[in-house]
């Protein structure tokens, strides 16, 4: 850890770089796991599937502690739909429960006892269910996640200016399922399909505000290069459903792990 400081709600941690941040999230993963072990308590995490570096190192820290998973609840944050209404098959290569058992669920250990019937997927043809499935089992200890560029938190993605909502409104939105921006499209293809835009889907199942700021924690990464306005955005500009990672101002225990390159200020010139 570089450097700690608290802007409001939210305390804000920099970090070296993405190593640094993976590790950080898997080591917060273990010792919340632990920590509820030791009361005999269910751990349940909110998790991503990107950033995407912490799964490894989990699986690594796991293994080498024989970390017993048998109460360990996972709801997964989204999952791309496709244009038929229903999850993206496990056979898709942008499928997010096919990265999870591949890099998730399939390395781990039998001596850890991971439930899979606790590893839990949105599904966009009963969004209902899957918020309460989490209030089942007493909510959400831990958030993790990432902010998108246009501020989105899981796939909540930003209003334009002539929808009309308002701020408790928009943070009262439950699972649904969503059409992906343009900018998230367009960042997701970047960085997912070599620039194919075509092969992005327009739709995401997405967990809702009301499921994420409900968490008793949360903790955000950042660590691309761009998500230096992001940042900038969430902690200092207006909390509107136009940016809605702004709605984490009003969580009363948020932390942001940012990596040195995105405290540093944004650069105006061309790169």
């Amino acid at each position: 850890m570089l450097s700690e400081r608290q802007y409001g709600n939210i305390q804000l941690c920099i970090v070296k770089d993405k190593e640094a941040a993976a590790d950080h999230f898997a080591r917060t993963m273990v010792r919340a796991i632990q920590a509820n072990n030791q009361l005999n308590m269910p751990t349940r995490l909110m998790m991503p599937v990107g950033p995407t570096g912490q799964y490894r190192l989990f699986v690594e820290k796991c293994s080498e502690l024989q970390l017993d998973l048998s109460h360990l609840h996972v709801f997964n944050m989204d999952e791309y739909v496709g244009d038929d209404g229903h999850n993206l098959p496990e056979s898709h290569p942008l499928s997010f429960i096919r990265f999870l058992r591949q890099h998730f669920y399939a390395p781990i250990v039998p001596e850890c006892r991971l439930n899979l019937q606790q590893m839990h997927i949105p599904n966009a043809r009963d969004t209902a269910g899957y918020s309460g499935a989490i209030e089942d089992v007493g909510g959400i200890d831990i958030c993790f996640g990432g902010i998108g560029i246009n501020g989105h938190i899981a796939f909540n993605e930003a209003l334009d200016y002539w929808e009309l909502m308002s701020n408790e409104a928009f943070k009262q939105l439950p699972a649904r399922v969503i059409r992906l921006a343009a900018t998230t499209k367009v960042i997701n293809a970047v960085f997912g399909t070599g620039g194919n835009l075509q092969a992005v889907p327009n739709f995401a199942v997405t967990v809702g505000m009301r499921d994420i700021l409900s968490s008793r924690k949360i903790i955000f990464y950042l660590d691309w290069f761009w998500q230096k306005q992001v940042l900038r955005n969430v902690l200092f500009g207006p909390i509107t459903p136009m940016f809605p990672a702004s709605f984490l101002r009003e969580h009363p225990d948020v932390t942001l792990v940012v990596t040195e390159s995105v405290a540093e200020d944004p650069s105006v010139e061309p790169e």
